[in-house]
């Protein structure tokens, strides 16, 4: 994939220090682009028929490391979304067609004599960082999101960035694979998750989930994040909230607990400002615990919106939340600390 031109993509200037295990692989990224050469322009025509999903969508939001990624792979494996998976990814230029070939390649139906059968769906609940293994298992998708955004980072996007997303090829891009799968599309929205009032305005039939945390296990796994993929606690990864440039020059300590501190902050205040029937507030630890209680909840958010989504509420009985510490029990203070410091310094807000 060519590059964004984005001179302030903190993610671009950093290439370079990841570790060999997170490292771009530029000969798929020169292959993906010679695809989107051929594709792209044929895509731009098809996707000429359609406007806004005609189903209402779901755009998952929520702090980095909160539970996003295993509570995708739980809509996956319900069955009754349109998600966005590993092989998808590969033709981000062109969702339509990749979601045609994925059905080609991957659906029972067309499996003739079972010549094409897959060893790995990637129907399971494991990931590294966000990333998950086998073709059908979800995908962040954010080759496809930047398509339409303005920055490459997922970061706030001020008033003339959010000028410049262009909202009716995302609803077009949507509503592609969607009139592909026959069912309402699902995806994470984090890297457009600090202008929800902007995602909620080209999506007003959408449903919002937003997946909250006990904030001291963010914090310390966005740590271990930083250790994993840079191998230094010092760089930092993934979202960045209106207040990064505030925070970008703290001590690690700071800008973590600052970054989930105000990514948090954010997301509930702009959650406040969407309608009832549009959104779902979810307790990691409660999902956890009860994963056929949030099915109902949703599909009941689905029956209010006037869709009949009829998830399947028995696909798992319980999970294993993984809120235990696992770092330096002075790292655990250190973080608290700074967490606490931003909560003392709103407190009178």
């Amino acid at each position: 994939m060519a590059l964004k031109n984005d001179d302030k993509s903190l993610f671009l200037n950093q290439l370079g220090q990841r570790r060999p295990q997170f490292r771009r692989n530029e000969d798929l990224e020169r292959l993906l682009e010679e695809l989107a050469g051929y594709l792209g322009p044929i895509e731009g025509e098809i996707e000429k028929n359609f406007g806004r999903p005609a189903m209402p969508p779901l755009f998952l939001v929520g702090n980095p490391r909160s539970g996003t990624s295993v509570f995708m792979q739980f809509l996956a494996l319900s069955g009754a979304f349109s998600i966005p998976t590993n092989l998808l990814s590969r033709f981000y230029y062109a969702p339509f067609l990749g979601a045609k070939i994925q059905e080609l390649l991957t659906n029972p139906e067309y499996d003739y004599k079972k010549e094409l059968t897959a060893e790995n769906s990637g129907a399971g609940l494991a990931s590294d960082i966000g990333k998950t293994q086998g073709s059908l298992a979800p995908s962040e998708f954010f080759h496809f999101w930047r398509r339409f955004l303005p920055r490459y980072d997922p970061e706030y996007l001020d008033e003339g960035d959010c000028e410049k997303i262009d909202m009716a090829g995302l609803q077009k891009g949507i509503a592609a694979i969607e009139s592909v799968f026959a069912r309402p599309f699902a995806a994470k929205a984090i890297i457009v998750q600090y202008n929800l009032d902007v995602l909620f305005s080209g999506f007003p039939n959408g449903l919002l989930v937003h997946i909250r945390r006990d904030p001291v296990y963010v914090m310390q796994s966005i740590l271990q994040a930083r250790e994993r993929f840079y191998g230094n606690r010092g760089l930092w990864w993934s979202v960045k909230p209106k207040e990064y440039a505030q925070l970008k020059d703290m001590d690690f300590y700071h800008q973590i607990a600052g970054q989930v501190y105000y990514t948090e902050r954010a997301l509930a205040e702009q959650m406040l400002k969407i309608p009832e029937p549009n959104k779902l507030i979810i307790d990691y630890e409660a999902f956890c615990a009860d994963p056929p209680s949030v099915a109902r909840a949703i599909n009941e958010k689905y029956a209010g919106l006037g869709f009949g989504l009829n998830m399947p509420i028995d696909r798992i009985e319980a999970l294993e939340p993984k809120n235990t510490v696992r770092i330096e029990a002075e790292a655990i203070r250190q973080l608290e600390k700074a967490y606490a410091a931003f909560e003392s310094l709103h407190s009178a807000e």
